[in-house]
């Protein structure tokens, strides 16, 4: 993990731009990294861990951790109950939890047990990823270039439309022109949006690469004998 400043990004998106930086102005580029870090957190979100004393019942209020941000979060693992003296993780299945809103606010439900208050229940969750307030964000420091790309992509989205929108009042000469440029701009965002979504292992469509492939291959002998131990009315 490393810590990178706006000021860090801002040179690296700069630097993708191709002579286009001085199109937009500080909020515009500010508007395009907060975009693609939004963007990244989803696609590759950053998680925290919280501990819940139990307190009998089955039910434990979500906003009661620390970070967990409601309509981004999810919990990825409960480790329940959680001893810190022991080196193993004692995961419990996902069928025996479940997230659960009642209507006016989000709970861990448990489906089975109900945690005493001698037990500790540690949450595993998503959040994203957000500028401090001093204007820094700790990220993998290999993402840091794909996701400068990303920002870059969405800086010249607004560039192209800022073409198609200048050349609106124009001259019909000069109109050609700027939709020239904004047709550069959006074929230099695609670009770089590509080499993000390589470096993600994301497809166009959304979805991750996939890693195999299942077929299913149907032997037999030769001479068209079945097998013994695993015949055709089995498979």
């Amino acid at each position: 993990m490393a810590t990178k400043t706006y000021a860090q990004f801002r040179t690296g998106v700069d630097a993708r731009l191709k002579q286009l930086e001085n199109v937009l102005n500080e909020a515009e580029k500010t508007e395009a990294i907060e975009d693609a870090l939004d963007q990244y957190s989803k696609d590759r979100p950053d998680t925290a861990a919280d501990d819940i004393t139990g307190d009998g019942g089955f039910d434990y209020l979500l906003s009661g951790l620390t970070n967990y941000e409601d309509g981004f979060s999810w919990i990825n693992d409960i480790e329940y109950p959680y001893d810190s003296s022991d080196a193993r993780r004692n995961s419990i299945e996902g069928d025996r939890w479940e997230e659960y809103h009642n209507g006016s606010a989000k709970y861990l439900r448990f489906l089975y047990d109900t945690p005493t208050t001698a037990e500790t229940i540690r949450v595993h969750y998503t959040i994203p990823y957000e500028f401090s307030a001093a204007g820094a964000v700790v990220i993998p420091l290999t993402d840091f270039r794909a996701l400068c790309n990303l920002a870059a992509a969405k800086a010249l989205r607004f560039i192209a439309a800022k073409f198609l929108h200048t050349g609106e009042s124009t001259l019909s000469a000069d109109v050609v022109n700027y939709r020239s440029k904004s047709r550069e701009a959006l074929d230099l965002a695609k670009t770089y949006t590509d080499a993000y979504r390589e470096h993600m292992g994301i497809t166009e469509k959304g979805g991750p690469q996939g890693a195999s492939v299942v077929n299913d291959w149907d032997m037999e002998y030769a001479v068209g004998v079945d097998f013994v131990t695993h015949p055709k009315r089995y498979r």
